[in-house]
């Protein structure tokens, strides 16, 4: 769905600063990289422990280090 409309989604600096903040914020058919990847393994059946739009990268990671199909190294 989103590489069919790829055109559609954009970058979201103020999802940024909502996750940064620990405030959810939800803009439709944008994102910021972390948040992506969140909702993409939430999608995909993957368990996380917060919503997708309040992860940063280092928490993301480390949230998902030791899992099988992550490598993640300090």
């Amino acid at each position: 769905m989103i590489l069919e409309n790829e055109r559609d989604y954009r970058y979201s600096i103020i999802e940024f600063i909502g996750a940064f903040l620990k405030i959810p914020i939800r803009i439709n058919n944008h994102y910021f990289c972390s948040y992506f990847v969140a909702d993409v393994l939430k999608n995909a059946g993957y368990s996380l422990q917060k919503k997708s739009n309040l992860y940063l990268p280092d928490t993301l990671a480390k949230e998902l280090q030791g899992n099988q199909f992550v490598e993640y190294t300090v």
